[in-house]
């Protein structure tokens, strides 16, 4: 199996820890800084400050010259501990191997994706499941999957899309237009490659290694060989931690549903417990029980899915409620095991009053989803696309948050109510349009808006009136009606009704 590395770059790690701390520094530009040489250092830029033309390794001097209302704070090491912890956490949900702390810079993690991708619908999907959860924690991150270490480092942090793949054996072509830096090498070495007009990996791989070795070290020569691939690295990981599992052997067995249920919620409170202790909350419950009929042991299943990460346990015991025969005995439960899958999640401020401060439509699509099925119960998500009729698809409600695409760039508005098929109408029109025909009706035009043209992506080309060329329109009939309607043009222009406007 080819070996594949998923590399973490926590591109604000320094001033994302303050953020999440204090929120309201969010709209602020802000900065941490650390003491070298009594001077303090621009260390942490967040997005805002960069903005203003504020750079990594600056004095706060100069930060401030740039930007007047810079917000400065002093590293705090702790708290760019725990969020790199809480990070490792999560990336432990893609791969069984994390790196540990001191094998990397604070602000990268790499972990060992090999034989993983497929469970989450191949690279491409992992890497957008990993940035709806580091959005959702409030974290920068860029992140890259190449064939080793140095590879996957350095199309994180130098890359020029970002997330970025390296095919399987194409991580050396992957690195040739990144610059000399992205190699991990020492500022002395890359100013003088600089002044030599070596910028880019490929101009350095072109020059003789002997030559190479006499200016700079072997260690650059090294270097260039494990970006290669032909040097095997070495890179400390935490130990595996399997997902919290708790199992029970009954010395008698449960005979009846309500012996069952106790078992059952003894086990999910002490699950929760150590849910809480971890800081780690649940995505799904795998109940198994193992039933025993004569010589034969026969052992039931029952997945429940909720909306959002949680360890409460009477929530989830009410959701396993909601599957009819949970708790049925059969001929009688020897054994009971309860796992879970967990993503991290800190503790929560509950409501005033007593209220409950989760939202009531995750309640509602948990219950139905562990009633009906995961897959019976769906959730429109809007996708980052122009065609209107590609604009949303529907996903198993309880999965939407993986599969949310970030919205359409185009601000544009859109119908309430957009037809499966555009109706064919009759138009008449004098540089706009006048009159329509719509289902054996006659409608006078008020008010015409556009025209807004749609064209197909160029790869699908423009052969058939579906992926023609079409100029909109928003219309208002003079009874009211607000219509958007369409002129293909394909062929003779012919005119549509797509859908209606609020």
């Amino acid at each position: 199996m080819p070996k594949r590395l998923l590399c973490i770059w926590l591109e604000r790690l320094h001033t994302d820890c303050l953020t999440l701390a204090e929120p309201a520094l969010e709209d602020k530009p802000l900065v941490a800084c650390e003491m070298r040489a009594s001077q303090r250092v621009v260390v942490g830029v967040s997005r805002l400050a960069k903005a203003r033309g504020v750079r990594l390794g600056a004095l706060l001097a100069d930060a401030r010259a740039a930007c007047s209302d810079l917000v400065a704070l002093d590293v705090d090491q702790h708290k760019a501990r725990a969020l790199h912890e809480r990070m490792a956490r999560l990336a432990m949900r893609y791969g069984p191997w994390v790196s540990k702390v001191s094998a990397l810079p604070m602000d990268k993690l790499v972990v060992d994706v090999s034989g993983c991708a497929h469970l989450f619908g191949g690279e491409e999907a992992l890497l957008a499941d990993l940035l709806v959860f580091a959005r959702e924690m409030g974290v920068s991150v860029r992140c890259a999957i190449a064939d080793h270490v140095l590879g996957a480092m350095a199309l994180a942090e130098f890359g020029e899309r970002a997330p970025c793949i390296a095919p399987s054996g194409e991580t050396w072509r992957a690195l040739q237009s990144l610059p000399v830096a992205a190699l991990g090498l020492d500022e002395k070495s890359v100013r003088t490659l600089r002044r030599l007009g070596v910028r880019r990996i490929s101009q350095l791989s072109a020059m003789p290694a002997a030559s190479l070795r006499a200016r700079f070290g072997a260690e650059l020569v090294r270097t260039l060989e494990r970006a290669k691939g032909l040097e095997q690295e070495t890179l400390a990981m935490r130990p595996h931690v399997p997902p919290p599992r708790l199992s029970v052997d009954l010395f008698e067995a449960a005979r009846t549903p309500e012996e069952v249920e106790r078992h059952v919620e003894r086990l999910m409170a002490a699950l929760c417990d150590r849910l809480a202790e971890q800081r780690l909350g649940a995505e799904k419950l795998l109940l198994v029980m193992r039933e025993r009929r004569t010589r034969l042991v026969k052992a039931r299943r029952l997945c429940i899915g909720a909306a959002a990460p949680m360890r409460d346990a009477e929530r989830w015991m009410r959701l396993m409620h909601e599957r009819e025969g949970a708790f049925d005995p059969g001929e009688g439960i020897e054994k009971i095991t309860l796992q879970a899958l967990t993503t991290p999640l800190d503790a929560e401020q509950s409501a005033l009053l007593g209220r409950d401060a989760n939202n009531s439509i995750d309640h509602l699509i948990e219950r139905l989803s562990a009633r009906l099925g995961e897959d019976r119960v769906l959730r429109f998500v809007e996708r980052d696309t122009h065609l209107p009729e590609d604009a949303w698809e529907s996903v198993p409600a309880l999965r939407w948050r993986a599969a949310k695409a970030p919205p359409c760039s185009i601000d544009v508005r859109r119908p309430i109510t957009l037809f499966a098929r555009p109706e064919m109408i009759d138009i008449e029109s004098n540089a706009r349009p006048l009159r329509l025909s719509w289902r054996g009706e006659r409608h006078s035009i008020r008010r015409a808006s556009g025209p807004e043209r749609i064209t197909a992506p160029w790869w699908q080309g423009a052969s058939t009136d579906e992926h023609a060329t079409r100029d909109y329109w928003r219309v208002e009939t003079e009874r009211g009606e607000r219509l958007w309607i369409f002129e293909a043009h394909h062929e003779a222009a012919r005119w549509y009704l797509h859908g209606r406007l609020a």
